[in-house]
């Protein structure tokens, strides 16, 4: 038996195995890094606002899904990221 033949052949399924086991991670962190990172743009005003803007309005906070100049709540552009608290 010749030892670097079955080296190679080890290595070789080593390294199909990791390369399958990896692609659906890789396709993953692929798709995340291409989100639009998160930045917040401050109390909502009339105006554009772009995917990632975060923005406060009537005490909650809103996370801007698609390009919209709509209100906070009144589309299916806007998530509520964190609603506002009841006073105490």
């Amino acid at each position: 038996m010749d030892i670097e033949k079955t080296a190679d052949a080890i290595f070789n399924s080593v390294e199909a195995y990791i390369t399958k086991r990896l692609a659906p991670l890789q396709a993953e962190v692929k798709e995340l890094r291409s989100r639009p990172e998160p930045h917040y743009c401050g109390v909502w005003t009339d105006g554009t606002y772009d995917p990632g803007a975060l923005v406060t309005d009537h005490g909650s906070m809103w996370y801007c899904n698609e390009t919209t100049s709509s209100r906070p709540g009144s589309s299916k552009s806007w998530s509520l990221s964190v609603k506002r608290g009841v006073p105490r």
